[in-house]
């Protein structure tokens, strides 16, 4: 019986270690530097432009789009932060609470 239980363990544990390096030899698939070299070569040149005009328009701009894709937004992935990113030309830096670049990632720009 004990040997059962043993075996059984043993089989699960080798089942979540391949589950999770299976996992992880496919998300690593999926990340490249080069995802958009084909479709928009320009691509790090247009970000790079914009950026820098976006921060010397308002100081802060750099700091809180970052926080916004990497902080805010994706805690609460919906549909509509995709359609407010389609317009992130008009987006302004959150000078308030915490809360309030989530609240605005749900209003298209």
């Amino acid at each position: 019986m004990a040997a059962l239980a043993r075996s059984s363990t043993l089989i699960a544990l080798a089942a979540v270690v391949l589950a999770v390096l299976g996992g992880a030899a496919e998300a690593k698939a999926k990340l490249s530097p080069n995802f958009y070299s084909r479709s928009c070569p320009n691509l790090a040149t247009i970000v790079r432009q914009r950026m820098s005009a976006a921060i010397q328009q308002e100081k802060r701009m750099g700091a809180s789009i970052l926080r916004l894709f990497f902080h805010d937004c994706f805690v609460n992935f919906n549909a509509d932060f995709v359609t407010a990113m389609i317009k992130m030309g008009n987006l302004r830096p959150a000078a308030g609470m915490p809360t309030e670049v989530r609240l605005n990632c749900r209003v298209p720009n």
